[in-house]
């Protein structure tokens, strides 16, 4: 305490020579302050001056520059107006010489159109006479020729109808040559069809369909068979699993609670003390057995012989107890018992004493439980405790003691932990788990044997769907075939009627033709006969119109000289009409040009006048503006002078401001920093004095104590040995009981969890394993009535072939799907050795199955035929013939076959650039106009 009060002392002084430093410091800064307060008034007047200045120079400047620039302009339009004075000078005199040049022009004209005049008149009548000849003439030789346009007419006619009747003739005999062949090709065509259809074996193949049919529905329903036996045995399979599961929990549950019994009991028998097994170990007794483990007791009274004994049950039995043994016994709870067993397996006795109700290992408690009698219940030994003398007592079958003055109850739970009840559990949990260990083995070798039952079932199944998949590609192949010779046969039937009556129709056609053709001869004859006459009064009438057309010809040229020499002389008379309508527009025109240049040359010469006088009054008024300037420049000059001798002391003195702030600042920094020591020893020196205040220490005798040469530092070391050593104790866990019933309960909490998931896991499992079950016999069904469906239209639009639809894997859930595709002549082993026509007809073929499974009102297929040929496009369309009866067929298409087929027809054309129409043809009444 004396350091502490010295050094707060020490700390005080200090902090007062800092204040007084701080002081001096802040009166140096006002002192300063007021300085540059006095020097930015002084600024300040001389700035308002300085800006009072400014506003009546900076205008003097702007009048004086408007003044040059007015000087200067006038100055430039003085020049502007010498130099048009001067053209306008010389456009006068050009104006003048060209009007006199334009009157001499005029008089000329005047004197050649007199003369022109007479001249055109006489031209005229000589046209008009010429005119009036040929007019004549042309409409003599038109007439003539009107009558031989008309005989032309009448002898047309006869021509026209001898051409005719040729082509008529020629077609005739080339259409009765067609017929005829028809008809032979038609009669070949019906005796080949005839004889193809005695030869047909339609009948073998469809009983040979039947059959196969039949072994298909059988070998299906020993498949389904198959697999009902193989659901069973998945049941069967999934209830030893679950026996076997239940069991394997009961199993870990018994043993859990075994060990755990287990090592709870070797801690009781001192098992985990590691002084205590040393010193067994080191006196030879690590082979002897414990006393709880060597004792037999009557059912029911364990509890008693437990609470009576207690930590004693404990005790390892010896063979001797030497005074040698006990030497270095360690510093715990220890108990050994001398093993004076007489039998290893005597029955307890039917005495009244504890000792009676124990069979092996009586002998070595005799002393212990000498004085111990039984009662059948409570009320029984409080009734009996008079009779008891000196150190006995009665003891319940439930543990409760009765002595002579006194009871005795332990705890429920208590009792049921004890040694000897623990033992009992550990015993009873042994031959348990024995138990769930046989059940165990049996639910392992139930399911080893369903499992056997299971893959011979399935491989057993697998050959029957291999079987099943082989007859139903087998029938896909016999159906299509069956379908297409049907096809046929119903085919060449139609075929043979429709050839019969196509014969018939021919031997009419032919017949009707035969008499057109002697028509048509006897015509040609008359028309021939007709022609040769009106040959004759052509040629007379050719030589009339020859003689018309000469002397048409001969007036048509003289009217063209005529009008020729009329029309040159019109054209130079106009044309000097017109030179002399344009010089006299010429002469008014520069008339016109000439008074306004005079008027001009007037209006400049006053603007010149007006503009000297106004020159000479701006050049006064800027030199008296310059003197004025001048002046007002020298005065704003100086004021700028003053401004900056203000600004220059003016950062001097602040200067000198900052460094004397800066050490107020130092100052301050030290005098916090001071007072803050001085605060600190204030508090510790306050503190120790509280602490002795509070513990009832006087400071006096505190300080007699201590010696002279004790220090503080010394004192606070050995005060951190001693807190280093309770924090080495470490805390003590107040909360562990409420902890546990916490986590016992959250333990109840997460067990009825665990329940709840695993039963919600079992319903999940068993709805997934339903929708699994149902999902692969819909896939499986959807599947074959795809693959049926392929099976048919890939030999429809190949002419032939096969095709089929593969699983990749046994699993319908996740199998994939391979397409096998052998066109009719190719053994390909893979589809993508195909032709791109072939991929894409194949790729057809799939895409109507699926369409005929699921039809839609309508469906689009986009340019489908671009990569076939005729051949393949031919069946493509007629394949959609059939598809059009159930569903709206829509096709994009270039080719003209497909177009063919087609039933409307819709084209988009462009007649105009970027202009678009739809234009619709329909194909039926196309063909009936056609034939019409």
């Amino acid at each position: 305490m004396r350091q502490l009060e010295a050094q707060l002392l020490n700390e005080t002084r200090v902090s007062e020579s800092k204040r007084n430093e701080m002081e001096a410091a802040m009166a140096d800064l006002r002192k300063v302050e007021a300085e540059i307060a006095e020097l930015q008034k002084r600024r300040a007047e001389s700035q308002e001056e300085y800006d009072g200045l400014q506003e009546e120079y900076y205008p003097l400047s702007a009048q004086i520059g408007e003044i040059e620039q007015k000087i200067d302009f006038l100055g430039e339009s003085k020049a502007k107006n010498a130099l048009e004075s001067e053209r306008l000078e010389a456009d006068r005199a050009e104006r003048t010489q060209q009007i006199e040049d334009a009157d001499r022009e005029r008089i000329s004209l005047e004197e050649r159109l007199s003369r022109l005049r007479p001249d055109l008149d006489q031209r005229e009548l000589l046209s008009e006479s010429v005119q009036s000849d040929y007019e004549k003439a042309d409409r003599a030789l038109r007439e003539w020729s009107a009558k031989m346009q008309r005989f032309n007419e009448q002898q047309h006619q006869p021509r026209q109808q001898v051409q005719i009747q040729r082509s008529r003739i020629e077609h005739l005999d080339s259409r009765l040559s067609e017929l005829e062949n028809e008809r032979t090709s038609v009669e070949e065509l019906r005796q080949r069809i005839s004889d193809e259809l005695e030869d047909n074996d339609l009948a073998v193949l469809k009983e040979k369909v039947s059959d196969h049919d039949h072994a298909c529905q059988a070998c299906e329903s020993a498949l389904q068979d198959g697999e009902s036996r193989l659901d069973g045995i998945l049941k069967d399979i999934e209830t030893e699993r679950n026996r076997h599961t239940h069991h394997t929990n009961q199993n870990h549950e018994l043993n859990s609670r075994l060990n755990s019994l287990e090592e709870i009991q070797s801690a009781y028998l001192g098992g985990d003390d590691d002084a205590i097994r040393r010193w067994i170990e080191s006196s030879g007794l690590e082979d002897q057995a414990k006393l709880v483990d060597v004792l037999s007791i009557e059912d029911g009274w364990e509890r008693a012989v437990d609470r009576v004994l207690g930590d004693f049950l404990s005790a390892t039995c010896a063979e001797r107890i030497s005074p040698d043994c006990l030497e270095n016994r360690p510093d715990a709870s220890l108990s050994l018992v001398v093993d004076a067993r007489l039998e290893a397996n005597s029955e307890p006795g039917k005495g009244d004493r504890l000792l009676d109700r124990i069979g092996t290992g009586q002998e070595m408690l005799e002393g212990l439980l000498a004085g111990v009698r039984i009662a059948p219940s409570t009320e029984d030994a409080l009734a009996r405790a008079g009779e008891l003398k000196g150190r006995e007592l009665l003891v319940t079958r439930d543990g409760v003691m009765v002595g002579p003055n006194w009871i005795s109850f332990a705890k429920s739970e208590q009792m049921k932990t004890g040694m000897l009840s623990r033992r009992e559990e550990i015993s009873q949990l042994r031959e348990k788990t024995e138990k769930v260990g046989a059940l165990i083995d049996d639910a392992e070798a139930a399911l080893a044997k369903l499992e056997g039952r299971r893959q011979s079932l399935d491989e057993s199944l697998r050959e029957q769907r291999s079987e099943l998949a082989r007859l139903r590609s087998d029938g896909s192949e016999l159906h299509g075939r069956l379908g297409r010779e049907e096809t046929v046969w119903k085919e060449s039937q139609d075929r043979l009627e429709a050839l019969k009556g196509r014969e018939q129709d021919l031997v009419a056609r032919i017949a009707a033709t035969e008499r057109d053709l002697k028509d048509a001869h006897e015509s040609l004859q008359e028309c021939l006969d007709s022609v040769e006459k009106m040959d004759e009064q052509r040629e007379a009438m050719i030589e009339q119109n020859r003689k018309l057309d000469e002397e048409a010809s001969s007036k048509l040229s003289e009217v063209h000289r005529a009008k020729e020499s009329l029309h040159e002389t019109r054209l130079e008379f106009h044309r000097l009409v017109s030179e002399q309508e344009a010089v006299a527009e010429r002469l008014d025109r520069l008339n016109r040009d000439l008074a306004v240049a005079a008027e001009r040359l007037d209006d400049l010469a006053l603007a010149e006048s007006a503009r000297s006088a106004t020159e000479e009054d701006l050049k006064r008024s800027l030199e008296e503006l310059l003197k004025r300037k001048s002046i007002s420049g020298s005065r704003l000059f100086e004021s700028k002078s003053r401004i900056s001798e203000v600004d220059a002391g003016l950062s001097s003195v602040q200067a000198g401001q900052r460094e004397i702030a800066g050490r107020v600042d130092r100052c301050r920094e030290a005098l916090v920093q001071q007072d803050m020591l001085k605060q600190e020893a204030r508090v510790l020196h306050d503190s120790h004095v509280q602490a002795m205040r509070e513990n009832d220490h006087s400071l006096k005798e505190i300080a007699a104590d201590l010696p002279d040469d004790a220090l503080v530092e010394e004192w606070e070391s050995r005060l951190e040995q001693v807190r280093i050593r309770i924090d080495r104790i470490g805390p003590v866990n107040l909360v562990a009981i409420q902890e546990f019933e916490e986590l016992s309960e959250r333990m109840e909490y997460l067990d009825s969890q665990h329940a709840d998931l695993t039963e919600a896991l079992e319903t999940l499992e068993s709805v997934i394993s339903k929708i699994d079950q149902e999902s692969r016999a819909r896939f499986k069904e959807t599947f074959d009535k795809i693959n049926f469906g392929f099976n048919r239209f890939f030999p429809e639009l190949f002419g032939g072939g096969k095709a089929d639809l593969l699983l990749v894997t046994d699993d319908l859930l996740t199998a994939g799907v391979t397409v096998m595709a052998r066109p009719p002549g190719k053994r390909n082993s893979h589809i993508h050795l195909l032709s791109g026509g072939e991929k894409a007809l194949t790729a057809v073929a799939l895409l109507f199955s699926l369409f005929e499974l699921n039809p839609a009102p309508f469906c689009m297929l986009d340019e489908v035929d671009a990569p076939l040929d005729d051949a393949n496009v031919g069946r493509y369309c007629e394949t959609l013939k059939r598809l059009a009866n159930k569903s709206q067929m829509i096709v994009v298409t270039h080719n003209k076959i497909t177009m063919e087929s087609m039933d409307l027809l819709l084209g988009v054309t462009m007649e105009e650039s970027g202009v678009s129409r739809i234009v619709s043809v329909d194909v039926s009444q196309a063909v009936e106009m056609a034939v019409g």
